[in-house]
Formats: C-alpha cells, sequence, structure tokens
C-alpha cells in the first residue's frame, strides 16, 4: 500500500518525542523522493512568478520542488502556531530538516510562508501567544537548519532574522528568554559567513538599544558573554566599551569593560538577580521556578577555563560561587525562589565539573541550607534539597574521585560533622557503600592527616575531633552495606593498634606525612616454608601526632581496638582458595587476631617506640615463648598442608585443633595488655594442654622406636585438655567483649570433636548454678566492668540514662538504719535549740533542711545506681547463658553423629518448663525444636542402654508435663532418640508384616511407647491425639501392628470414656495406613499375617461394636463416634481384600456376624435417623456381596 504525504503528519504532534523524531525522518526520505520524481519529469528550468505574495510564493515552490514539497512546507509553516499536544515542537523539527535538505527553498520563501501562518501587524494578533511562539520557532528553524550561513545568504537576511527575534522578544516577556537564546546560538555561526563584521556590529547595536541604563538584565549579559567569549578582542572596541561601560544620569552601574573582571562581580549578581536590586529589572519569567539560562553560561565558562579562572583579572570560580550562590540565593533573607536556584546550580556543577573544584560549591550558608530542609519535611524546599542529596549519591556512584571530594565537604571543615544524622537521611552511608577500595583508602588516608595534626590549636577541640574521627572509621569498619576490602580495613585496624598500645619515642624522627604505618621486615603473605625463629627487631614507622595524643584517646583507640577486632571476626574469610577456613582470617590464611599478636610483640622489640601498657619481666617472658610455640603451629600446619596437597587426602581434624590453639593463644596474648594476671594462668594452661595434646603424642611415638619408657614432665597434669580448653572458654563469654564472644564461637567449633560429657556438664551447670566453676561465673557477672573489652554502648548510654532518671525511688527503711538515724538527728537538734531566738532558729532550721535534702538526695541516688547494677546484672546473665545456649548449637552442627547430644536432650528439656516466663528457656525450648529434634543426621554408635534410659525418662517427663508445649517437645524428643536407635541396628527396611521384633532394644523402645499410650487412655494428660497420629509417619521402619497401640484401648469396657475409644480408632486408622498401603505391594503377599491382622481388627470391632448394640445409655457413642468406627471397618476390608480371596476374607471377618450387629445398630433409636450411619452401613454390606441378611 502506497504512502501518503498526509501520513506523516498526525505523528508529528505526538506527546512522545522518538516518535515525533522518527515522523520528521520519515517525511524528509519521502518528500526527497519525491522532489527526485519532480526533477526527472521537469528537466527544464520553470518559469518563475515574480509576485512575491502568499500566492506567487506557493506557485513559485511547486514548480521549484513540487506539490509534495509546497504542501508540506505550507503545513509546517502552519502549524507552528498550533496548540495541539507537541505539534509545534514536531513540526519546527520537521521544518528544520526539510529546509537544511531543499536548498531551492530561499529565505524570502520561508519568510513569506512564516508572516503567512504567524502574522503579527495588529495589536490583537502580539497579544495572541501562539502566533508568537509559532514565528519564535519558525525564525529558530531558519537560523539551526543552516540557510543563513549558505554562500549566496546575505547580512540583510541575517539581520532581519535578529529584528524579528528582538520584536517577538518585546511582545510577550515570557518568550524574551527564548528570542535572547536563538540569537545567541547564531553566534559561532558568523565567523564561516561573509558579513561576520556587519553582523557582529549589528548585535551591538541591538544590545545598545536594549541597554539604555547598562547591562542589567539577564538576558543581557547573556548576549554581552556571547559576544564577548567568541570575540575576545572585542574588549578593545571603543562601541563595545560603550556598551559595557555604558553611564548615564539614572544609572549608576560601572562595569569594567571585560564583562567578568573582578571588579563586576557585584554588578554580576544584580544582573542574573542572585540578589534584588532596584536598578536591576525584575523579567517575568525569572520570577519563576526555572533557573535562567544565563547562570548556565556563566557555568559553561568556568568549566572551559583551565583552573576556574577565564582569564587575567577575571573572577574566579571560587570568588563567583562564594559570593553570588552562597552570599545571595543561600542567604537567610532570601525568599525561597532564589534557594531552590541555588539548588539546582549546584547540581548542574557537580555534574560537569572535574573534582578538583566541586569541594567549592560546598559553602557555609548551602550546607546549612542544605542540612535544615533535608531534616525537616514540613520545610518548604525539603523536596529540592532532597533532590539534591539524591544528585549526590549518583555522581558519587559514577566517578569515585568526585565521591571522595563529597565526602570530605560532607564531612565539615573540620571534618567532625555527622552529616547524615544532622540531615536526617542516609547520603554519606550511601556514598561509602559505592566507593571502591582505593577510594575508601584515600579517604582514609586524609582522616588520618587530620587526626596526627589537626587545624584547631585549642586542645580540647583537638581531642573531641580525634575522639569523632576514631568512631567514625570505626563505623565505617561496622557498615557491612560497604564494599568490604583486606586493604583499608587493614589500614583502620592498624590505626587503632599503633597509636593505642604504642608511642613514637621523642627522639624519633616525624614521619606524619606518610600515608600508611610501614613494618619492616614485613612477613611474607606466601605459605611458603618458615622455620621457628626468634622475635626480630623492627623499623616500624608511627607517624607521630602534633600535639601528641592524651591518654583518654589513646585509651580511647584500644577500645576501639578490641571493638574492631571483635567486628572482623564477624567478617568472611578473604582467603580466595579456601574450603573450610574459619571467619575473621586475612587473603594469606593468618586471623586478624594472629595478625595482631604478632605485631604487638614485635613493637615491643621495636626501639624507635615506647609501650603505652608495660608487661611485667614475666609476662614478657610468657609472651616469647608463646610467641615460638605459635610459629611452630605454623610451621606444622604448612608441613601436613604439603602433604595433603602432594596426596590429595582430606584436611585432618588436627589442623583444626591447630588453628583453635592459634586463636586461643593469639587471643589471650592481647588480653595481656588489660588482664596480664588472669592472661598468664590462661597461657600456662594453654601450654600444658597444648603440650599433653601433641607434643605428648609424638613423644610417644619415639617412646616405640627406642622402647624405653621415660616419663614426660606433662603427666602430672591430669585434666582433660578439653574440660580446660571449655572453661577458659566460658571465662572469655563473662566479660562483655564481642571480640571474646565471636572469638569462643570459632575456637570452640575447632575443638567439637574433642569435647567429653564432664566439658558438657560444665556449660550445663550454668544454667542450674550447680558445681564450683558454674557458681563463680554466676557470680563473676554481677560485677561492674568498665574495662577496654565492653562492647559498643555509647549509643544507648543516654537512653539508659533518661530511663533512669524516669523511674520512681522506693526507699525501703526498715532496712537502712543508718541513714534513719542520720534523718532522726536534725530532730535532735532542733530540741537542743529550743532556747535560741526565732531568727538563729530559722537559719538553723534551713541548714538542716538542706543537709537533709542533700542526704535524701544522695539516698535516691545510691538506691537507682543499685537497681541499675541488679538491672544489669540480670541482663549480663541471661546474655551469658544465651552465648552458651549458642556454644550448644555449634556442638549439635559440628557434631551431628556424636552420641553426647543424647546427653543434653533431658538437662534440656528439664530447662524448658518455664519457657512461657523464662527467656533463657525459650531459647532452650528454640533451639531443640529447631536444632536436634528435626536433625536428619543422628547418633549411631552407642550403647542401647543410655538412649533406652534416656526415653524412659523423657517418657516419664512427657507423662508430668503440664503445658502441651512441653508434653510436645518431648515426644519429638523421643522420636528423635527412636530413630537412632533404628539407624543405629541398620532396620531401616522392615518386612512389613512381620510376626516378631528383629531387635529386643526396638521392643524395648515399642514397650515405653506402650506404657505412654496406655496412661493416655486411661489419664487427663496435656499430649494432644496429633502427636500419636504423627508418629507412624515419622517413624514408620517399627511393625506398629505388633504393639498395643494398634486398636489398644478400643474396648469400651477398660476404657475411660467413649472419647478415648474413639480416638484409640483414629490412631488405629493412622497406623493401618502405613501397615497395608493404598497400593499393592509384593511384600505383603503372606495370607497368614494378613489373615492374623484381619481377625485382630475383627474382633476388636466385634467387642466395640457389640457394646455399642447392647448399651443402655451408660456410655454414649454418638453419630460421630460411630462413623470413625464404621470408616475404620470399612478401610480395613478394603485394603485387606487385595491380598485375600472372597471367600477367604467373608470367613476371616466373619462378615455375617458383623453385618448382623451392624443392623441392630442401624435401628437404635439414637441413630435410626442417622442418614450418615445409614449411609456407611450400606458401603460395609456392598463390600460382602455374598450375603444375603
Amino acid at each position: 500500500m502506497a504512502v501518503s504525504t498526509y501520513d506523516f503528519f498526525s505523528d508529528l504532534a505526538s506527546l512522545d518525542s522518538s516518535q515525533r523524531q522518527t515522523a520528521a525522518t520519515s517525511l524528509i526520505l519521502h518528500l526527497q523522493n519525491k522532489y527526485e520524481e519532480h526533477l526527472k519529469t521537469n528537466s527544464n528550468p520553470p518559469e518563475l512568478n515574480e509576485n512575491n505574495d502568499f500566492v506567487g510564493i506557493t506557485e513559485n515552490i511547486e514548480k521549484l520542488c513540487g506539490p509534495e514539497v509546497a504542501y508540506s512546507l505550507i503545513r509546517l509553516t502552519r502549524g507552528l502556531a498550533s496548540s495541539r499536544e507537541a505539534a509545534r515542537h514536531g513540526f519546527s523539527l520537521a521544518l528544520i530538516e526539510l529546509l537544511a535538505g531543499f536548498e531551492c527553498i530561499t529565505y524570502e520563501i520561508v519568510t513569506t510562508l512564516i508572516d503567512e501562518a504567524c502574522p503579527i501587524k495588529s495589536a490583537k494578533e502580539r497579544d495572541n501567544s501562539d502566533i508568537i511562539f509559532g514565528r519564535v520557532f519558525g525564525l529558530m528553524a531558519i537560523i539551526r537548519s543552516g540557510m543563513l550561513w549558505r554562500k549566496n545568504s546575505s547580512k540583510e537576511e541575517y539581520m532581519d532574522v535578529i529584528n524579528n527575534l528582538t520584536f517577538c522578544s518585546k511582545c510577550k516577556k515570557y518568550v524574551r528568554e527564548m528570542c535572547y537564546h536563538i540569537i545567541i546560538s547564531s553566534i559561532p555561526h558568523l565567523k564561516d559567513t561573509s558579513f561576520e563584521r556587519d553582523a557582529l556590529e549589528h548585535l551591538i547595536n541591538v544590545l545598545t538599544e536594549h541597554s539604555k541604563h547598562g547591562i542589567n538584565n539577564p538576558d543581557d549579559l547573556n548576549l554581552a558573554l556571547a559576544i564577548e567569549y567568541q570575540y575576545p578582542d572585542i574588549v578593545q572596541n571603543n562601541v563595545w566599551k560603550n556598551v559595557v561601560m555604558h553611564s548615564c544620569d539614572t544609572c549608576s552601574i560601572q562595569w569594567k569593560v571585560s564583562i567578568m573582571h573582578r571588579d563586576n562581580i557585584g554588578n554580576i549578581s544584580e544582573a542574573i538577580q542572585a540578589k534584588p536590586s532596584k536598578l536591576a529589572l525584575e523579567i517575568h519569567q525569572n520570577q519563576e521556578n526555572r533557573l535562567h539560562s544565563v547562570w548556565n553560561s556563566i557555568i559553561h565558562l568556568f568549566n572551559l577555563a583551565p583552573g576556574g579562572k577565564i582569564g587575567e583579572n577575571s573572577i574566579e570560580f571560587s570568588d563567583f560561587w562564594k559570593i553570588v550562590v552562597d552570599g545571595c540565593l543561600f542567604d537567610d533573607e532570601t525568599p525561597h525562589q532564589r534557594k531552590f536556584w541555588g539548588f539546582q546550580l549546584f547540581e548542574k556543577v557537580i555534574n560537569i565539573f572535574p573534582p578538583g573544584r566541586i569541594a567549592d560549591v560546598f559553602t557555609s550558608n548551602f550546607m546549612r541550607t542544605l542540612i535544615n530542609n533535608s531534616h525537616d519535611d514540613r520545610r518548604y524546599l525539603h523536596k529540592a534539597a532532597i533532590h539534591a542529596l539524591k544528585t549526590i549519591e549518583s555522581v558519587s556512584e559514577e566517578n569515585q574521585n568526585k565521591a571522595n571530594v563529597i565526602v570530605k565537604s560532607l564531612l565539615g571543615p573540620s571534618c567532625d560533622q555527622d552529616f547524615d544524622k544532622l540531615s536526617n537521611t542516609k547520603t554519606v552511608k550511601k556514598i561509602f557503600s559505592t566507593m571502591n577500595n582505593d577510594a575508601l583508602e584515600n579517604y582514609l588516608f586524609y582522616l588520618k592527616g587530620i587526626f596526627l595534626k589537626s587545624n584547631y590549636t585549642d586542645f580540647s577541640e583537638i581531642e573531641h575531633q580525634r575522639h569523632w574521627i576514631i568512631e567514625h572509621i570505626y563505623s565505617i569498619l561496622k557498615d557491612s552495606e560497604i564494599n568490604r576490602s583486606e586493604g583499608w580495613m587493614k589500614f583502620i585496624f592498624d590505626l587503632f593498634m599503633t597509636y593505642g598500645f604504642f608511642t613514637p619515642k621523642e627522639n624519633h624522627k616525624d614521619d606524619s606525612d606518610e600515608e600508611m604505618i610501614v613494618y619492616k621486615p614485613k612477613r611474607s603473605n606466601s605459605k611458603g616454608s618458615q622455620k621457628t625463629k626468634k622475635i626480630k627487631k623492627t623499623n616500624v614507622i608511627i607517624g607521630a601526632a602534633i600535639p601528641p595524643l592524651s591518654s583518654k584517646t589513646q585509651e580511647y583507640c584500644r577500645t576501639r581496638f578490641f571493638h574492631s577486632l571483635g567486628e572482623l571476626l564477624t567478617i568472611r574469610s578473604f582467603e580466595v582458595d579456601s574450603v573450610r577456613s574459619m571467619n575473621g582470617n586475612m587473603s594469606n590464611g593468618e586471623s586478624w587476631v594472629y595478625y595482631a599478636a604478632c605485631k604487638l610483640i614485635e613493637f615491643e622489640n621495636d626501639p624507635q617506640v615506647d609501650p603505652l601498657i608495660v608487661l611485667s619481666d614475666e609476662a614478657l617472658e610468657i609472651q616469647r615463648s608463646v610467641y615460638i610455640i605459635m610459629q611452630q603451629i605454623i610451621n606444622e600446619k604448612f608441613r601436613k598442608s604439603k602433604e595433603v596437597k602432594e596426596s590429595k587426602k582430606k584436611t585432618a581434624d588436627s589442623d583444626l585443633h591447630y588453628d583453635g590453639f592459634l586463636w586461643l593463644f593469639s587471643s589471650s596474648v592481647l588480653i595481656l595488655y588489660n588482664e596480664p594476671d588472669e592472661a598468664m594462668d590462661i597461657l600456662k594452661d594453654l601450654k600444658l594442654c597444648y603440650t599433653k595434646m601433641f607434643e605428648k603424642s609424638e613423644h610417644s611415638k619415639k617412646q616405640k622406636k627406642s622402647k624405653k619408657s621415660n616419663k614426660t614432665s606433662d603427666e602430672s597434669y591430669s585434666h582433660d585438655p578439653a574440660d580446660v580448653i571449655v572453661d577458659i572458654l566460658l571465662g572469655f563469654l563473662v566479660k562483655q567483649s564481642s571480640f571474646l564472644h565471636n572469638m569462643v564461637e570459632i575456637t570452640f567449633k575447632a575443638f567439637c570433636d574433642i569435647i567429653t560429657k564432664s566439658s558438657l556438664n560444665l556449660m550445663l551447670d550454668i544454667f542450674t548454678n550447680k558445681g564450683v566453676d558454674g557458681n563463680e561465673l554466676i557470680e563473676a557477672m554481677d560485677i561492674d566492668d568498665n574495662d577496654m573489652f565492653d562492647q559498643d554502648e555509647d549509643d544507648d548510654e543516654s537512653d539508659n540514662n533518661t530511663e533512669d532518671d524516669d523511674e520512681p525511688g522506693f526507699i525501703n527503711f526498715t532496712n537502712t538504719k543508718s541513714s534513719k538515724n542520720e534523718m532522726l538527728e536534725f530532730h535532735k537538734d532542733d530540741d537542743d535549740d529550743e532556747d535560741e531566738n526565732d531568727e538563729e532558729d530559722i537559719s538553723d532550721q534551713e541548714k538542716m533542711m538542706e543537709q537533709f535534702d542533700s542526704k535524701l538526695g544522695e539516698y535516691f541516688k545510691q538506691q537507682k545506681i543499685g537497681k541499675k547494677k541488679k538491672k544489669d546484672a540480670k541482663y549480663q546473665k541471661i546474655h551469658f547463658k544465651q552465648k552458651i545456649i549458642g556454644l550448644l548449637r555449634i556442638f549439635v552442627r559440628a557434631q551431628p553423629t556424636n552420641p553426647l547430644i543424647f546427653e543434653l536432650l533431658v538437662p534440656l528439656l528439664e530447662l524448658t518448663k518455664s519457657s512461657d516466663s523464662d527467656e533463657v528457656a525459650k531459647s532452650i525450648d528454640h533451639f531443640l525444636n529447631t536444632q536436634i529434634v528435626v536433625n536428619k543426621e543422628v547418633p549411631t554408635q552407642f550403647e542401647d542402654s543410655l538412649v533406652l534410659n534416656i526415653m524412659q525418662q523423657v517418657h516419664e517427663m512427657i507423662g508430668k508435663a503440664r503445658k502441651a508445649n512441653l508434653a510436645i517437645l518431648c515426644w519429638k524428643t523421643s522420636a528423635y532418640l527412636f530413630k537412632s536407635l533404628i539407624r543405629c541396628h541398620k532396620c531401616d527396611e522392615y518386612p512389613k508384616l512381620c510376626s516378631k521384633y528383629s531387635n529386643p532394644s526396638i521392643k524395648k523402645a515399642v514397650n515405653i511407647y506402650e506404657s505412654s499410650y496406655q496412661r493416655w487412655l486411661t489419664k487427663a494428660g496435656c499430649l494432644p491425639i496429633i502427636s500419636f497420629l504423627q508418629l507412624f509417619d515419622c517413624i514408620p521402619q517399627v511393625p506398629w501392628h505388633l504393639s498395643k497401640i494398634f486398636l489398644g484401648g478400643t474396648d469400651p469396657k477398660s476404657a475411660k470414656s467413649p472419647k478415648k475409644v474413639i480416638l484409640a480408632y483414629e490412631i488405629s486408622t493412622s497406623a493401618f495406613k502405613h501397615i497395608i498401603p493404598k497400593k499393592k505391594t509384593e511384600l505383603l503377599n503372606d495370607n497368614n499375617s494378613i489373615v492374623k491382622l484381619i481377625q485382630k481388627m475383627r474382633d476388636s470391632l466385634k467387642i466395640t461394636l457389640q457394646f455399642i448394640c447392647d448399651e443402655r445409655g451408660e456410655k454414649k457413642f454418638d453419630d460421630q463416634a460411630m462413623r470413625v468406627i464404621i470408616k475404620f471397618a470399612i478401610l480395613a476390608i478394603k485394603r485387606t481384600n487385595m491380598y485375600v480371596p472372597k471367600e477367604k476374607l467373608t470367613v476371616a471377618w466373619d462378615a455375617t456376624n458383623l453385618l448382623s450387629i451392624l443392623m441392630k445398630i442401624k435401628e437404635l433409636p439414637k441413630l435410626k435417623n442417622s442418614q450418615a450411619i445409614k449411609t456407611l452401613i450400606s458401603e460395609v454390606k456392598a463390600l460382602f456381596p455374598n450375603i444375603r441378611l
């Protein structure tokens, strides 16, 4: 189908810019084809009409270009004045392409058509905005199409376009900026014309006419800047000097000849309306929220200029922003409109300016306005401020260098401003999350330089700044959303470690300009062979702080060192090729704790630094011996890893033991600097444990070879190493330290395979307060720890204080005799002073009241402190016990097949009895439900008597349980034990209808379940029926048809109530579904076993149904109860029918007798009207079609 020219114009008015662009391109291609066809049919030059009116011009277009082009040109010029959707934009776009592609269309033709479509001769036409806009868009099409830059173009045509644009600018104020913008866009093309000089003079004349009182508005300034930028030498022109340096009686503005001269900055700020002025012409469009294009021109000039300076004696960008933008647009008294301009300008600058120059825009007034408006959503410019922050985030994500500059600027000039907290946003945090490793390291280097050399002079301000930097870089380390890399994390860690434990000597050279802490010699990261060596002296370069760090700052660094270490232990290993590596390892396989311990030991031997904490000679000796042991462990690990690689075997568990000892030794070395006495005792015990576990085994091998029986030096050490290690770890858990808590979890996992029953009892005693060690640990929680190991609770401190202040004080005067006596002493003083005069008496009473008030206030204060200590001690104990549960959870996960898990069950179940009120009990309940009883891996190597004994205890707890939750948990625990017993004897596949139990232990376990079942039938309990119904799904390997649970309790004579009988049938129904499945299987071809099963079910049904038939109101079996019983009979008959022939089936079920009883029941008065019972009995009857009653 042929495409017509008319089909393209509808899409030109589309609101979709891409659709308009496609339509314009298609139209031009279509017209070019039509034009070529026109040239082929009309090869001779046409005779043009000499009339220049609309009719004559139309005829000439048709003769020159053809009717299609003529129609399109006329249609496009008329569409410029259309206000329909986006017709004006689409038609002007197509007109530009048309004029650019057809040189046969002259300037005279276009202007005639524009004058015809958009006339502005009368006053009424001048007020028509559509006509004005249409005319402006038509003139813009002439300039942008390049028609004026052709060789045959004249200066008169260019001047005519400029005059038309200036005329339109006077008609409507809101098109003034657009007209000037079109004029400015034509200036760069003048150099390619022959009338450049005349055109430039005309532009100067236009500027002269419009600035009779000097350049005092943004449009004239914009035009002047464009002319001066394109023609820099014009400043020497006298005519130009008259325009710029204009002076008259009514104008006091004095300009320098160069617009961007530094002395013109005040005039520029008034001209572009950065601040209101009586001399400036307030133009309508600039009273709107839109930023004038002159700002873009100025920013463009600064961006192109090297270093932000356009030329000699010109305005620098930093001065322009500080005076014009920050001093005017963001001033306190500036209206919201101009502040909104400032936000728009800020977004433009940070997008286009290089990183080295965007720091100039973060000035004081701007930052104040940004923070105030972003913090409060009720502010008028809140959305504008938030949009500016979004722009900051996007720019930071695109350019890492800009991100670094922006973050530094947001922290304030003194680097002690928490921008996120002040602005109530997460801007800085989001920027950090987009920064890479290099950007973060550069930023941290910058902060370290300020930390060492502050720009403050007052010591208190320096202290505040340094503490803020410490807290800030620690928050960076904690933030999990930041791209974590070992480089910058190690830098933070080294900073805390170096300045928290050591200080450079006074005669030490100042190396504070160094970017990093450098260690020489540096230990190799490769896992090459390493020999046990003595500690070498190192050359540690530590920048000296000016002024020196105070003891409070050094202590703060130590505190954050341990906090950082605790955070690093939670981070996944940076080791690339590691499979079994623990958390808290570096890329070279070493742990952060080991790295810190080795560096501290090396620092102790460095002659250029002094330790802040001086260790005793004994501590130093132990430290050196431990360092040798750690090096031996490293060497042994390397040797074994090499053997594993060569033999391609799995890593042995002993490697984990080496890792565990390395963690323990390293952590204890660090504790030496905080609690030396305790740490030395721990290190001594660890050395003995290490000797007993490793060196003794090696010594025994040598004994076998030499056949000698020499006694080792550690035989006197009778304690099991696992018990000692667990005791040490529990001691670490007592301390309020995230570092020690995380270290304990990692280390405990390494020793899980050697944990003994006594080790578990040591942990369980904590919950019951049994044993000497358990009591000591619990009592240790009552002490008030204020050391550097305390967790990071600074943020919550203020909240706790406010809570204490609001808490009403209660005085127990019965227990405070001393305070009561002190209060009564004042009354004795009153009796002694009765004879004195009134004035002295009044003054004495006032003094006594003041003393009484101070005593009372001090008493209340002590009461509050005592309550707070008790409250904190309670929470610490709960937290400690929660950590013990965490260790048990680690043990179960690491050793799911360890039979020691059975030893945990009964003690933990006893503790869950108070789960509704106790947090610890709730955690234990959750631990049992989610970690143990649901575990698919169970122990398989144990003594049967142990499991059966525990199972018996668990079932006794079921009978004594007062809450359903506890009874259900005990039931699940029993099922877990039963599964373990089945796996142990490999009884996963029992024959479906075996005649006896294949294992006596399985039979004993079933007997335990039978006892609980009989107890459940005869006594009231908390165990729900669902537990029995799910038993057969949970443990399907047991031949439940041999147990008393199947059809047990179906005799109404011995049952407690009819309800228990019905429940027994429901349980038997669930069991029977597993005994004989729905689908036929070859495993059940033994007819004799099935017949015996049928007889058992038949007898139970007869007893129950006969009792119901003979019932005389003593026990009520209603309609619902009868449904359950008959449904069981139907299920049993249907499933046995698949294996037993019909003749034998009738005899086995004694169908005649069974059906006769059912027919009697059917006629009972209470069931006679039940249609459901009749239907079910009819279904039973249908299963025996040969029997007729």
